[in-house]
């Protein structure tokens, strides 16, 4: 658990410590399929959060962190993407800065889907940059060129600020404020660019 702590003296024989320091908590439960069970299992939410504290002891619940879903049959830990499977489309785009404490799952929807190239490129993407099996796709508007996205690499945190969601098994996150722009396109790869459709 990472652990910074700072002494203060104050006058001649006082003093204090405070700093920031990592805690896991159990923050939800519900129903999954599971990858490694292969079937409909219970799952625990995990997330780690840091904390500003005092002598120790936490104050302030500054950021999250992490979050992973563990499966309670198995004991598998997955990424919370393993969640977005049953996403819906979402009808209605919603502001970013929502609170980090609104129940997780409102934080899994669907705004983009992907054409079979588009998937194609991004699961090039992903292999040739070897990254790991918590990584997603952010698919962001390019405010450069106008009916183009760009897509990036990233870690999914249900946090509130993200729709986190899937196409053609590739998850993605869309951030809130960029929601209502690309909301309901299909991005499709022609001519070394990702479009939006």
């Amino acid at each position: 658990m990472p652990l910074e702590a700072r002494f203060f003296f104050v006058g001649a024989r006082m003093f204090f410590i405070s700093g920031h320091y990592h805690r896991q908590r159990r923050e939800a439960k519900g129903r999954f399929d599971c990858p490694q069970c292969n079937g409909t299992q219970a799952f625990t939410l995990l997330r780690t959060w840091n904390y500003y504290h005092i002598y120790f002891v936490p104050i302030l619940k500054q950021q999250l962190v992490a979050e992973k879903v563990l499966c309670d049959r198995c004991s598998c830990a997955f990424p919370i993407t393993v969640l977005s499977g049953e996403a819906k489309t979402v009808t209605a785009a919603f502001s970013a800065g929502r609170e980090g404490d609104e129940p997780f799952i409102a934080n899994f929807g669907n705004v983009v889907e992907l054409t079979e190239a588009a998937s194609e490129e991004i699961n090039r993407r992903l292999t040739a940059g070897c990254f790991g099996p918590e990584t997603v796709v952010r698919i962001a508007p390019d405010r450069m060129t106008p009916n183009h996205a760009s897509v990036l690499f990233d870690f999914p945190l249900a946090d509130g600020r993200d729709w986190i969601g899937q196409s053609r098994g590739i998850p993605i996150v869309v951030d809130r404020q960029d929601a209502e722009e690309l909301q309901g396109f299909t991005i499709d790869f022609r001519h070394e660019t990702f479009v939006c459709l």
